[in-house]
């Protein structure tokens, strides 16, 4: 058999395959044998049936079959042997004459087009210097999280409506449509607010007006002071869950307590930080500070992730061979694309591909590794954020370890769940190959930081949607 590869140009190329009578003749007499043997004709026993009326009935599906078969173990033997890197699947050459019926003893010419993966280098280098938002705790922010932690461990009673900002409002959040109504599959999840850590002054006051059973409307970023890490944990969501979340939902007053802040004491402090770590007020401050400080500078993290990976798609440029994956993609998926619509779909096909080809170069360049047991730890992880949505938190190892099982034995759950994780891996990397400075920023600028970032990623996210 012949196959030939033409490249017309770095991206796109053509593999020419010439099946000849003699290597597929065998195979064919072969195979009618085997049907004579099993199959049963009126008027004649198996084995026994003419041959001309074995192919007659049977001829040319078996032809069909021979000749697909060893058109796609050549073209892909060949793609294999030469290391040819290509993107998608070989697709029929659009010009190639069509193949009307496949009659024995003929010469049969194929031509498949591929598409060549681009070869690059991302350079690091020209992405320039990032800054790392970092989070210095002042006296103030200290003195605002003792008195929250006084209240969080005071002694609480119930009462009928809201007085002071001072008091807790435990509401039921229900995330809601485009229409008003709760949205099927939505977040729901009951929530403790204490109202004077609320900044939204429009949403303070709906708060500072709540009765026990009153229900109304809220915007859910403003009421968590678009505090991200703060919503994933209050929600059980994963970081990338919060950016889906819609803003408006609908809070319904379940409880309203008021507490009697806890003294400032040796109790206290073992009950925040475990015994004995903690035995002066500032002993407990400094704990204080480093707990603050490096929970509140994730998100830091997570901008600098994002400003990085945004930086790598700009300015790493990488050439596809654009009309040839137009093409597949409606070849392969008609049910997504078709010529109406594939040029305005393709552009977020190409972004995507784009990032796959950056990270499969950085994880190999600088041998970035996935093992077994970091995909198995990611979806136990999954597994308990869902169980976390239904408040069950204790006592769900086994279950935990069942689901994620489960979830792995999925159709490409194993692909899926480990291609997060080298996203993840591949990320981290990223940041170490690029220079960072860390810019030490007072709470006040630290939070507009993280809330510009988070709005402009939220804007972006539902734009790309």
């Amino acid at each position: 058999m012949s196959t030939t590869l033409t490249k017309h140009d770095d991206l796109n190329a053509s593999i020419h395959i010439v099946l000849t009578p003699e290597e597929y003749l065998p195979e064919y007499e072969k195979q009618l044998k085997t049907i004579n043997k099993k199959v049963a004709m009126p008027g004649f026993r198996p084995g026994h049936v003419p041959k001309a009326l074995i192919e007659k009935n049977y001829g040319d599906s078996t032809l069909y079959e021979i000749i697909n078969k060893e058109v796609t173990k050549s073209l892909n033997t060949h793609i294999t042997e030469n290391k040819i890197d290509v993107l998608g699947q070989p697709i029929a050459n659009e010009d190639s004459p069509v193949i009307e019926r496949f009659a024995k003893g003929e010469t049969f010419n194929f031509i498949f087009d591929i598409g060549l993966a681009p070869v690059f280098e991302p350079d690091f280098g020209v992405l320039g210097t990032f800054n790392l938002p970092k989070l210095q705790a002042d006296d103030k922010m200290l003195d605002e999280e003792t008195e929250s932690i006084r209240k969080r461990y005071g002694k609480y009673e119930s009462i009928p409506k809201v007085d002071t900002d001072n008091d807790m409002v435990r509401l039921t959040l229900t995330e809601l449509a485009e229409d008003g109504s709760p949205l099927e599959g939505g977040v729901q999840k009951d929530v403790p607010f204490l109202i004077s850590v609320v900044k939204d002054e429009p949403t303070k006051q709906l708060l500072l007006s709540a009765e026990k059973e009153m229900e109304f409307k809220v915007n859910v970023f403003n009421l968590f002071n678009d505090d991200h890490k703060e919503m994933e944990h209050a929600l059980s969501l994963t970081h990338d869950a919060v950016h889906d979340l819609g803003q408006q939902f609908s809070a319904k007053v379940l409880d309203i307590t008021r507490s009697t802040p806890s003294e400032m004491n040796v109790e206290l402090w073992d009950k925040v930080f475990g015994a004995g770590k903690a035995t002066t007020e500032e002993e407990f401050r400094a704990l204080l500070k480093e707990d603050l400080e490096g929970y509140l500078n994730q998100q830091g993290e997570h901008i600098l992730e994002h400003e990085v990976t945004d930086a790598v798609m700009s300015n790493i440029r990488i050439d596809l061979p654009d009309a040839f994956m137009k093409r597949f993609l409606i070849n392969n998926h008609p049910e997504h694309y078709n010529t109406d619509n594939v040029d305005e779909k393709y552009a977020q096909e190409a972004a995507g591909l784009r990032w796959q080809l950056i990270k499969e170069k950085v994880a190999e360049k600088y041998e970035v590794k996935v093992e077994d047991r970091e995909v198995q730890i990611a979806s136990e992880a999954n597994a308990r954020a869902m169980f976390a949505q239904y408040g069950l938190n204790t006592g769900i190892e086994d279950a935990v370890k069942s689901l994620a099982k489960k979830e792995l034995e999925k159709e490409d759950g194993y692909r899926k769940l480990f291609d997060k994780v080298l996203s993840q891996k591949v990320v981290r990397k990223m940041k170490d190959l690029v220079t960072v400075l860390e810019q030490p920023m007072q709470p006040e600028e630290y939070f507009a930081t993280i809330k510009e970032h988070n709005e402009k990623h939220h804007q972006q996210h539902e734009h790309a949607h």
